[in-house]
């Protein structure tokens, strides 16, 4: 994966530039323009990002603080909840419009543990998104005619499967090089967790609880779970941290959508394991996709 990498910034493929846009507009999300043969980041999206790595770590560090003393965990419990649902409610609306950021919530660069811990997360998910990004423009620069075809509305059922290809390629090719280039597990587990906050971000972004792919995506819930699948780790404390992300990101995802996941008598109700917990979350997940193909489904 480092050898195509370095082949193709000396080839001209991969132009090393990035393309920052700072328009004051609702939230683009990132992509690679073939012709310019740069990454496009939008300013807002990163302010999104940040902020929603802020709250993820808050989520956990919250937690985590009352598993020590409580059965059963309240985020709300905590004094820092305020703040928290000001920032994720901010950051959610900057996928409509954009705002500036408000001064009383914390800011990249701050001196606070907290924020000192977003920033290098923030950083990460960041990295992986661009991995992503990258792959577009090492493997995918002869599709511009099926990009024509997007952009005129005319894609067939054989351009839609190829575009859903194309976006797990990606998605393989930001795994692999994360991968390879951070063999060591702390590093490994940091990347991991950037690119699973990073996809757990495109959950928070959408304005319904349809977590279908479109015409041109796969579904949001397959590439958490493609990435997952890859999710190994010496340090039993990586995985446990990692499980509890995901599975706390999913319980944002359906308290946001107001969708009942849980059962009436929650103080004992309990999961032998993560893979009990996950299955409950995806067939949830897979009940609302049902719903929308029923509905509205993807001609």
């Amino acid at each position: 994966m480092l050898a195509k990498l370095q082949y193709a910034l000396n080839s001209g493929t991969l132009n090393p530039g990035i393309r920052i846009v700072t328009a004051s507009e609702k939230i683009r999300t990132p992509y690679a323009d073939p012709f310019t043969r740069e990454i496009v980041l939008q300013q807002n999206f990163l302010c999104y990002l940040w902020a929603i790595c802020y709250c993820m770590n808050a989520f956990n560090r919250m937690a985590f603080e009352q598993a020590l003393d409580h059965k059963l965990i309240s985020l709300n419990r905590s004094p820092e909840a305020p703040v928290i649902n000001r920032m994720f409610d901010w950051a959610i609306g900057l996928g409509t419009a954009h705002e500036n950021w408000p001064e009383e919530l914390p800011k990249p660069g701050g001196s606070a543990q907290w924020v000192k811990e977003t920033d290098s997360v923030f950083l990460f998910a960041v990295r992986y998104i661009m991995y992503h990004e990258v792959a577009h423009l090492i493997f995918h620069r002869g599709s511009l005619e099926l990009l024509s075809r997007h952009r005129s509305g005319q894609l067939s059922a054989e351009d839609r499967r190829r575009f859903v290809n194309m976006e797990n390629q990606a998605d393989d090719y930001a795994i692999d090089i994360t991968l390879e280039v951070f063999p060591d597990e702390q590093y490994r587990y940091m990347n991991m967790l950037g690119g699973i906050i990073a996809l757990l971000s495109m959950f928070f972004l959408r304005a319904d609880d349809d977590l279908r792919g479109g015409k041109k995506h796969p579904d949001t819930d397959e590439r958490l779970k493609r990435l997952l699948r890859r999710v190994k780790f010496d340090q039993p404390e990586h995985s446990l941290f990692i499980h509890y992300t995901v599975t706390t990101g999913l319980q944002v995802f359906f308290e946001r959508h107001q969708i009942p996941y849980l059962p009436e008598d929650q103080a004992s109700w309990q999961m032998e394991d993560f893979d009990k917990l996950y299955q409950l979350f995806y067939d949830k997940v897979n009940e609302r996709k049902a719903l929308y193909h029923q509905f509205y489904p993807l001609n």
